[in-house]
């Protein structure tokens, strides 16, 4: 990635976009800053965050009472990217509370899933 990051500044273009998609997971919150640290210095264009789908039930989630946590985090790496010319998609997340999240996916994703679906 640094690579083509160096290429594509030599060049003067912002071709190929680089795009990180990423599960919203407990444990990505902590890292969410470092994230877009990350893709700054190799030259990423956008992140998006994917609400994690619970298959397995040991998988440690995300729980209501992580709300106040999550709005924080999204808001921190929200601004993170803001300064460093990363588009995201943390905006559209912010204004949500956990089950706001949740509701989506098990709209959308219930006929496959019967519920299965948590963040």
């Amino acid at each position: 990635l640094l690579l083509l990051k160096e290429i594509k500044q030599e060049r003067a273009t912002n071709l190929p976009r680089i795009s990180f998609n990423t599960v919203l997971t407990k444990f990505l919150l902590d890292e969410l800053e470092e994230l877009v640290k990350f893709a700054h210095e190799v030259g990423c264009n956008d992140i998006t965050l994917i609400p994690l789908i619970i298959f397995d039930q040991k998988i440690e989630k995300l729980k209501p009472e992580d709300d106040n946590k999550l709005k924080y985090k999204l808001k921190e790496g929200l601004s993170l990217a803001n300064k460093l010319g990363i588009h995201t998609n943390f905006e559209s997340l912010l204004g949500n509370s956990y089950e706001d999240l949740k509701e989506p996916l098990e709209n959308s994703a219930s006929f496959f899933f019967q519920d299965q679906l948590l963040i």
